[in-house]
């Protein structure tokens, strides 16, 4: 007639399909339905006509509008156990087309926040060949979403808008859906979280071990620092590869820093308590040498003694100089045997509460910051 017809589309969404990380993909099981007008299909039938198309296709009989889903990475229409496809023909020459298809849609994933992250995924639909002169798309009801069931997400927003795309050809109408779907806390925190901070706090668990249990701190230390790169390596595999860094990162790599800390704790113990105790060996060797030289001043003084005494006459007690010795020696060790150091003492305070503190920290900053992310790309694309 001159003017472009006005396709008005209304889908409902029968199902999500997987999320997929990795591929930076959705899924979608949906019913479309297209309605338009084309003069020629009047006709005096008081009732709809519905033809039979069986496996046929409607474009088969009729005109249909070649729409598209330009970010699609692949989709198909059902088959079983006929083409799911319905097409009616008002009197007045309106058609109402129904199909029922599958698309897995490619999703520009921000994984910045990540496992605390909103991620938006959107659908565009336009014409293949016909510009807006000839093909004008608008939302008849929207979208209708039946069912949501997510295994890590919740669906928390779904908008629909209309934009224009500019390509050398002309302009073409395009109609776009956003869903928003914010990731749960609570997997989350099971799944990745968790076994982060029991890693972390059983290797401050050598803290409060013997200082003189070298391999036994080391050893653990050691250990946990092998299994959080584990759970790095393990969580990032599911992920694709980024150029920068991810909320998680940033809790892994502090969360590592923690565990060496505790590692160099240790190593400053050593070092530190090692050359305080040498010198308290060397200063009690030096004392030994002097009560030792003392000694035998008195046992020579008392053997004179001894000899000028009258032969009837009983010896004196001997001065038993090792059991002076050994309680001088023990006082100056006393602390050497507890094993214990005053840096783990301070330790044992300062790090876990440095921990707990950073962690109070993470959850505050990055929520807060997960929110107006979520606030500020709450609008379409243009294309």
């Amino acid at each position: 007639t001159g003017s472009a017809t006005n396709v008005h589309l209304t889908i409902k969404i029968q199902s999500f399909r997987e999320i997929n990380e990795r591929k930076m993909s959705y899924g979608i099981d949906i019913w479309m339905s297209q309605k338009w007008e084309d003069y020629r299909l009047k006709h005096n039938i008081s009732k709809v006509i519905t033809p039979l198309l069986g496996l046929g296709r409607p474009s088969n009989l009729i005109w249909v509008p070649d729409t598209v889903f330009i970010n699609e990475i692949n989709s198909k229409q059902h088959l079983v156990t006929v083409r799911n496809n319905k097409v009616d023909i008002n009197s007045d020459g309106t058609v109402h087309l129904i199909s029922r298809v599958t698309v897995v849609a490619s999703c520009r994933m921000n994984f910045r926040f990540y496992p605390l992250d909103t991620q938006f995924c959107y659908l565009f639909i336009e014409s293949f060949a016909y510009p807006d002169t000839y093909v004008d798309y608008n939302w008849r009801v929207g979208v209708i979403v039946e069912k949501y069931d997510l295994s890590q997400y919740t669906l928390e927003k779904v908008e629909t808008f209309k934009n224009i795309s500019k390509y050398e050809s002309g302009n073409y109408t395009i109609l776009q859906v956003m869903f928003r779907f914010k990731r749960g806390v609570e997997v989350s925190v099971i799944q990745v979280f968790f076994p982060i901070v029991s890693v972390v706090c059983v290797s401050m668990i050598s803290l409060w071990l013997n200082k003189y249990s070298t391999s036994s701190r080391v050893a653990l230390c050691v250990t946990t620092l092998l299994t959080l790169c584990t759970l790095w390596t393990r969580v990032n595999f599911s992920l694709p590869l980024v150029s920068y860094f991810k909320a998680l990162d940033w809790y892994f790599l502090v969360s590592f820093v923690f565990i060496l800390l505790v590692l160099v704790e240790y190593t400053i113990v050593v070092n530190v308590d090692t050359s305080r105790e040498k010198k308290k060996v060397k200063n009690a060797k030096k004392e030994e040498k002097r009560n030792s030289l003392k000694n035998a001043s008195l046992k020579e003084t008392a053997l004179d003694s001894a000899r000028s005494r009258k032969a009837s006459e009983a010896p004196g007690a001997p001065v038993n100089v090792k059991e002076v010795l050994k309680r001088k020696r023990k006082v100056k060790f006393d602390d050497y045997e507890t094993g214990t150091s005053r840096i783990d003492r301070v330790a044992r305070f300062l790090i876990p509460c440095s921990y707990f503190l950073y962690n109070i920290y993470f959850w505050f900053v990055f929520m807060d910051e997960r929110h107006a992310y979520a606030a500020e790309h709450s609008r379409p694309i243009h294309k």
